[in-house]
């Protein structure tokens, strides 16, 4: 296999014939060979330009050796081994230019292996053990480092190089740049997230707080710098276990360093795919303190809460009208007047406590009372009706009414938000999703306490939109909020009243819509990029092809007016022409619409095998004359003596039927834009059809693997029978030598 490049060589570009089959020292011989130069081990091959700018200005190695392709540009420069060779000796000589270069090669692959395999990776390790190294020098033995741990050649590490380096961050001695404090948060992190290097990480959790690194957040101008700062917390996080884990995240959780975040990251820069991930890793964190209130339950029995939770204020006008969110945080006694928590049996109706309609119902025998809620929901119901008590009187209104309850729908309703807030799952494995509310420590009550309030409210809104009063229809009331829940919160809203707006926004019919799209996206997708599917297109678009083809040649039998050129503004004169049945000739001639045939009786031929030109649009003659002014219907046949016949049809369609027919008699491969657009309406629709059992079934991207061929089993062949002839020719021997059957062979022999 062969790539051809161009390699360039000190300014000039000449072609060559990269042989993959052999290896990459013998193809840097062959180039040194054609350019005449004397020692190939001296030289090396960087990558220049490639189609997907992957490993420019890189070192060409063993590993990417396979990945050139044609039309690659390859750099014919100074091999790394003579690069180390010459820079490491002349380190005390020319101490400037040795860490110069060490700071540019510090990120290619095939410099640090070589250095590796040179066994100087222990200088680089060796200056980081000096505490007084700074400047350009620091900059390069960080970066170096971070590169080598990155490849995992480094196992062990002298501790005085942590020591050193975070020395460096706490009291940013000798004094370090932000790229310098980028490479070391970023070598520090890389320890963590390392096996082994047991030392050095209880090094840097015990010498390292949130305190020394939150400062670093500050930094909006070096957007590296706040990305490798967030890195460095969450790796923390998560080598830490049981109680210390728990402080350190507590301490994430102060109102103090969540501002720092929200202010300097969400607020004032935008957010790369990068940061997002680490804020979200962060914000799991921080939510994981919700896991052991989410995982215990209270004990009904023994709690006089439950009988309050289900009971409303006498004066409380029970209305069927839906109520907005109540925004404004108000004590529930300030609010609302006096509860009669002495009152067991209590009225629950929509209407007035005067109507007819209105029934009792003795709550505390709810059977759905019995299902446990989790101290979560618990305190979330506590906050609800305490801040929002008038929506909290229409949901449980609206719960008892509807079933299952308040209290089942509430820790439905938390199970839900932990099930999308990720609550208790890892976070590198989950998503990137992170949420600005949680971070906004301006806002005066915690954000799942508030969003359990609003999504309570928003459950009884789409309760009504969906028009699902009944007990079965509440599992589908609830997949219904589980998306819009989602789909308010990719809005990303910064205060409250910006999440009440969104829900608002996000109604029935908008969740409709969004999975009618997502729908429409995977089918997409999948018939586009699935390789199964493609194979399936691919006969079907043959089968089609040939459908349409059969119609083309239809309608040209079928046969069409056409005007004859130049049209005049009187009475327009007209010709007919169709196929013939044996499809070998054109009939043509004036057209007699009232007896719907030919006006003569031997209209004239065209034979199509006589056809030698077929032209189109504006190449045609009677449009470059200007004789017509829609090059779109318009086409010309050319035939053999050189006679031309131009046609006019009278609609783009009919001239893109003729025109197709026209190319498929003739051999053709143009095809027109409603032949591709008709082809392709009937092989997605074809395809859609044959997958369509295949509904909410995830199709392989990559064939199942054949079972291995069985091994080949030796059978015995059956063991023939006798001859009766051969046993009967037997008998008349014995019996000719007067021998008895049952004689054996060696008892006649011995007579004998």
């Amino acid at each position: 296999m062969e790539a051809g490049v161009g390699i360039e060589f000190e300014g000039e570009y000449f072609l060559f014939k990269i042989n993959k089959q052999k290896l990459l020292k013998d193809n840097i011989q062959a180039i040194c060979n054609e350019k005449g130069l004397d020692s190939s081990e001296s030289y090396g091959l960087k990558f220049g330009y490639t189609a997907n700018e992957i490993n420019v200005d890189n070192y060409v190695t063993d590993d990417n050796f396979h990945q050139i392709k044609d039309g690659f540009t390859l750099k014919l420069v100074e091999s790394v081994d003579s690069i180390i060779d010459r820079i490491f000796p002349k380190m005390i000589y020319e101490r400037e230019k040795t860490f110069r270069d060490l700071y540019s090669l510090s990120t290619d692959g095939g410099f640090i292996k070589g250095l590796v395999k040179k066994g100087r990776d222990k200088d680089v390790l060796r200056w980081l053990t000096d505490k007084y190294l700074s400047g350009k020098e620091l900059s390069a033995c960080l970066l170096t480092l971070l590169h080598l741990l990155k490849k995992q050649y480094i196992k062990e590490m002298d501790p005085a190089i942590v020591s050193n380096i975070i020395k460096c961050i706490k009291t940013n001695s000798p004094p370090t740049s932000p790229s310098q404090l980028q490479y070391a948060l970023a070598v520090l992190c890389q320890i963590l997230y390392l096996r082994g290097h047991e030392l050095n990480k209880q090094m840097i959790i015990q010498e390292l707080s949130i305190k020394d690194l939150i400062p670093f957040i500050w930094s909006e101008e070096h957007g590296g710098l706040q990305l490798n700062t967030m890195m460095l917390i969450n790796a923390m996080v998560r080598c830490l276990k049981g109680d210390k884990k728990q402080q350190l995240i507590k301490e994430l959780n102060r109102s103090k360093n969540r501002e720092y975040i929200f202010n300097n990251i969400i607020k004032n820069t935008s957010v790369d795919n990068q940061m997002a991930h680490e804020l979200y890793v962060y914000q799991t964190h921080l939510l994981s303190l919700l896991s052991d209130a989410l995982n215990g339950y209270v004990e009904q029995k023994t709690s006089v809460v439950f009988r309050e939770m289900e009971l409303f204020d006498d004066n409380m006008n029970r209305s069927s009208t839906f109520m907005d969110f109540e925004e404004a945080s108000r004590s529930r006694c300030n609010s609302t007047g006096t509860i009669l928590e002495d009152i067991e049996n209590i009225r629950i109706s929509f209407a007035s406590m005067e109507s007819e309609k209105s029934s009792n119902v003795d709550l505390l025998n709810n059977p759905f009372l019995d299902d446990q809620i989790c101290y979560l929901t618990y305190d979330c119901l506590v906050h609800y009706r305490k801040y929002h008590y008038k929506n909290f009187c229409q949901s449980c209104i609206e719960e008892n009414t509807y079933e299952p309850g308040i209290l089942h729908s509430a820790e439905r309703i938390t199970r839900l938000l932990g099930k999308i807030m990720h609550i208790g799952l890892d976070p590198y494995k989950a998503g990137k999703s992170y949420h600005p509310l949680i971070f906004n420590s301006n806002l005066k009550f915690p954000f799942f306490l508030e969003l359990f309030s609003r999504t309570m409210w928003l459950l009884s809104k789409t309760r009504r939109e969906m028009k699902a009063w009944t007990l079965d229809d509440y599992s589908k009331i609830l997949v219904v909020l589980e998306k819009q829940i989602q789909m308010v919160l990719e809005k990303k809203p910064r205060d409250y009243n910006a999440l009440t707006s969104e829900m608002m926004k996000i109604t029935y019919d908008e969740v409709d819509k969004q999975w009618q799209k997502e729908k429409e996206a995977e089918w997409k997708s999948v018939y586009e990029t699935n390789p199964s599917v493609q194979t399936i297109k691919e006969q079907f678009r043959k089968e089609n092809a040939k459908l349409i083809f059969e119609k083309r040649i239809k309608t040209m039998q079928a046969g069409d007016m056409f005007p004859k050129l130049p049209e005049r503004r009187g009475k327009q004169q007209y010709f007919f022409m169709k196929l013939s049945d044996n499809k070998r000739q054109m009939l043509w001639d004036d057209w007699d619409e009232i007896l719907n045939e030919f006006k003569s009786r031997q209209p004239k031929r065209i034979i199509v095998s006589d056809i030698k030109h077929f032209i189109t649009g504006k190449a045609c003659p009677h449009v470059r004359d200007n004789t017509v002014k829609h090059p779109d219907r318009a086409f010309t046949i050319i035939l053999e003596a050189g006679d031309t016949i131009n046609f006019l049809a009278k609609d783009s369609l009919t001239a893109d039927l003729w025109i197709d027919g026209f190319s498929l008699l003739l051999g053709k491969q143009d095809r027109s834009s409603n032949f591709k657009k008709e082809l392709e309406i009937l092989v997605e629709m074809d395809c859609a059809l044959h997958l369509l059992e295949l509904q909410n079934i995830p199709i392989p991207k990559v064939a199942p693997p054949l079972p291995a061929v069985p091994p080949q089993v030796r059978i015995k062949p059956p063991v023939p029978l006798k001859s009766p002839k051969l046993a009967s020719r037997k008998r008349i021997a014995l019996h000719k030598n007067n021998q008895h059957p049952s004689y054996s062979k060696q008892d006649s022999i011995s007579e004998i």
